[in-house]
Order: C-alpha cells, then sequence, then structure tokens
C-alpha cells in the first residue's frame, strides 16, 4: 500500500476519499449496470436518495473527479475496502483495493495500459491481460489483470470509461481505470 502510494504521488496522481453517498437507483442507472445483485446498499433511514451504495471503485471515483470548471490532474486514485459479501450472522468480508482514474488523456486505454504496466514492474508482479466485459467501460478497450501467465489468480482490471457513463456522471473528457487487489497482491508479493 505504501509503495503504491508513494509511486502514485510521484506520478502526479491526486488521493481522493471513496465515500459515495447516492441512491442506489441512481448508481445502476450511471454505471450501466447489468448486475444489480452484486451492488450493495446500505439503506439511509433519513433520506433514500443519499444511501451508501457499494460497487466497485468506479463510482466513486467518477463521484470525486474534477468538475468541468477545475483544472484537471494527471490522475486521481483512492484505497478502499470493498465489501464481497455479508454472512447470516451479519459478518461483512471484504477486499483491499486501490482504484485509479486517468482523466483528459489523449489516449485512454494506452495511458491506463502504461501505467499499469509501470506499477507491475515496480511491484516485481508479472501479469497477463484478457478482455473483460464491464458495461461501464468501452467493450474491446477492457482488460482483467491476472497473477504470472495461467490466468488463474485475478489481480485486477482496467479499461476506458464508456462515454455514457462519463456523460451520466457529467465528466466530458475521456477517462480510464485501473482497479488493483492489493488484498491478492499483497500475499503474492509475499511468497
Amino acid at each position: 500500500e505504501e509503495r503504491l502510494t508513494e509511486y502514485m504521488r510521484a506520478y502526479g496522481a491526486r488521493q481522493t476519499i471513496g465515500l459515495l453517498l447516492d441512491s442506489q437507483e441512481n448508481v445502476l442507472a450511471s454505471m450501466r449496470h447489468d448486475a444489480p445483485q452484486q451492488v450493495m446498499r446500505l439503506a439511509n433511514a433519513v433520506n433514500r436518495l443519499r444511501e451508501y451504495v457499494v460497487d466497485s471503485s468506479l463510482v466513486p471515483l467518477l463521484r470525486n473527479a474534477v468538475q468541468s470548471s477545475a483544472p484537471q490532474p494527471a490522475a486521481t486514485f483512492y484505497l478502499f475496502t470493498e465489501t464481497v459479501h455479508i454472512d447470516e450472522q451479519s459478518v461483512a468480508y471484504s477486499r483491499w483495493k486501490m482504484g485509479i482514474l486517468l482523466v483528459g488523456s489523449e489516449h485512454p486505454f494506452n495511458n491506463a495500459h502504461t501505467l499499469l504496466d509501470a506499477l507491475c514492474y515496480h511491484l516485481r508482479l508479472p501479469y497477463t491481460l484478457k478482455r473483460s466485459a464491464s458495461p461501464a467501460l468501452i467493450p474491446g478497450r477492457q482488460m482483467d489483470i491476472y497473477y504470472g501467465e495461467d490466468e488463474k489468480t485475478a489481480i485486477g482490471q482496467f479499461g476506458e470509461v464508456h462515454p455514457e457513463v462519463l456523460t451520466n456522471w457529467e465528466l466530458f473528457y475521456p477517462a480510464s481505470f485501473i482497479e488493483l487487489d492489493l488484498d491478492t497482491i499483497t500475499k503474492l508479493i509475499q511468497l
């Protein structure tokens, strides 16, 4: 975590907070979500429009991205805990992750791939890419990231954010996205 944070700051990235207060309906519609069962909703008894919605790291990054009138940072990132599931005893199980959003670049997919390659190089982490299918990202311009060459251990995803998603969040610049599973990466690096 510290190595990644230092590297991202040296890269010129701004760290942001991953809190997202929004309605579940808005998040599902804005993200072109095809799997609503994967979105966790924590109800707000005071205001239904300000529920705490847990999805991938892309949603809070888009919500906290620069406003159209503000200067664009090269990248925005944040570290977060993603709740994977809650068992019958109401115990939450989570993963430690890092989300990165690159806004305003001319070649978003290539820039995300270049940054991913640099991060994995500095972590001495071999990886393989395989096409993925997230409706929030442009088809053909998104990849799942696997450790090594066997495509058995997923360590993240990256891709170019779909223009409809950007418009839904009132961002009018091309953007790319990287998400890394820090729990899995930490275990692999310690091997």
